[in-house]
């Protein structure tokens, strides 16, 4: 094998070993998973806060998508791009925690309203948003 040979082959092995990292290195760059939103915003019943409760976003029938919880404080929730949903439609569940106390006085004011609602939202794709919920 000559000097010319060698130096061929040690350049085709540089080419090809760069074109390994640079394979490698766009493998990388992508996510671990889904895309997840932040999503935060307020929940109220009859204009007021809700004071405690939940969140659960589950996908519409026939899509696709991350489904997520979280809690609700003093009328607000929030989503976090590491535990939101991923973009598309929704089943959102509001679940109002009520203590002992405050459903005794609904009932004797006259009945108890309702403390489980659903309504369908779209997530949008991209960056973080606000969603406000107002029940009834």
């Amino acid at each position: 094998m000559n000097y010319r040979q060698v130096g061929a082959s040690i350049v085709k092995s540089i080419e090809n070993a760069a074109c390994l990292c640079l394979i490698l290195g766009l493998m990388g760059c992508g996510s671990n998973g889904p895309t997840r939103i932040s999503i935060s915003g307020k929940v109220t019943r009859g204009g007021q806060p809700i004071p405690q409760g939940s969140i659960t976003l589950t996908p519409s029938p026939g899509q696709k998508g991350m489904a997520a919880n979280t809690s609700i404080t003093d009328g607000t929730y929030r989503f976090t791009s590491d535990d939101g949903p991923s973009p598309g439609a929704y089943q959102a569940t509001i679940q109002e925690v009520v203590a002992k106390d405050e459903l005794m006085k609904r009932e004797s004011i006259g009945g108890i309203p309702a403390n489980h609602w659903e309504r369908d939202v779209k997530v949008p794709e991209g960056g973080s948003t606000t969603i406000d919920f107002a029940v009834e």
